[in-house]
């Protein structure tokens, strides 16, 4: 017989968002809703690799598009002579 705990995690849902889905996360949420989710208290959301990878490259590009903007592209040019 399966313990009480065992039989908790394997109620436990997965969610695995796409990048775009991630990005408007409350949305998803509601998903998560609609699938009935928020009956088991606790849900996991997971990512691919390749999500991850998405996620880190859309972070670098706004990165760098806020620092270009606060210093005047100063930095850039400091980057592409250095």
């Amino acid at each position: 017989m399966a313990s009480a705990e065992e039989d908790a995690a394997s109620r436990i849902m997965v969610f695995r968002p796409t990048l775009a889905e991630f990005s408007d996360f409350s949305s998803y949420i509601t998903h998560m809703e609609e699938k009935g989710a928020h009956n088991y208290g606790i849900a996991k959301v997971s990512c691919t690799l390749v999500s991850l990878i998405e996620v880190a490259l859309a972070l670098d590009i706004v990165y760098r598009r806020v620092l270009l903007a606060c210093t005047g592209g100063a930095t850039e040019r400091m980057v592409r002579s250095g």
